[in-house]
């Protein structure tokens, strides 16, 4: 997870953010208000509780366009078009862009929209932390973190691992994050050792470095 810093709210965003964390977190109070209604009637009357479904969150449409496709250049020139977490590149090509909320919408439904909380990444990252989420994990854009603070990439195995010279503190955020992230799972080392392998093979600039995947992996 490389170190990004966060522009400043698109405009498209500015104003809007409250409102639209407002309306969710508002439509999934009516579902559970109904959803207990239900309950209480179902055992009034010995009947099956009604089935209330949990509403589906969707991005607000501004000027004919889903706010995400609004937001989801903004995202990807944070990253140098890398996934936030795992650093995969080119997302699009492995991947659906997606843009996931760090505090999950379903637990954190007024902060579905704020700014502070989107991030650009890949599916198996997304997928891996679904509605998990844990005070511990770390933010890539915050202003103390560094990759080299809290993680080791392992050359032989492939692997991020803990620093073990970090604090008690720091260790668990570390331990967190590649848990909650799935960073060592589903063949991502092995994909981290092959990319790293290629980069090595030919002496390459900076500026090409940016253009890879796993930046902290090459040398």
């Amino acid at each position: 997870m490389r170190r990004s810093n966060r522009p400043k709210t698109p405009t498209v965003l500015q104003g809007r953010s409250r409102e639209y964390g407002k309306r969710y977190a508002e439509r999934l109070d009516e579902a559970k208000q109904k959803r207990t209604a239900a309950a209480v009637t179902a055992k009034a009357t010995g009947k099956k509780a009604k089935t209330i479904k949990t509403p589906m969150f969707g991005w607000p449409t501004i000027k004919k366009v889903k706010l995400n496709q609004h937001l989801l250049p903004t995202l990807k020139r944070m990253t140098d078009a890398h996934c936030a977490y795992c650093d995969a590149h080119p997302v699009e090509g492995v991947s659906n862009e997606t843009i996931d909320h760090f505090r999950p919408k379903s637990k954190f439904p007024r902060r579905c929209c704020y700014w502070s909380n989107l991030y650009y990444a890949c599916d198996c990252c997304q997928n891996h932390k679904g509605e998990d989420y844990a005070p511990a994990l770390l933010a890539p854009d915050a202003k103390d973190y560094d990759f080299d603070k809290y993680f080791i990439y392992d050359h032989a195995s492939g692997e991020i691992q803990i620093n073990t010279a970090a604090t008690a503190g720091d260790q668990h955020r570390a331990d967190r994050t590649i848990e909650l992230l799935g960073l060592n799972k589903s063949g991502r080392p092995k994909t981290r050792k092959r990319e790293a392998r290629i980069f090595n093979e030919k002496a390459r600039t900076d500026d090409e470095r940016q253009e890879w995947a796993y930046r902290f992996a090459l040398d």
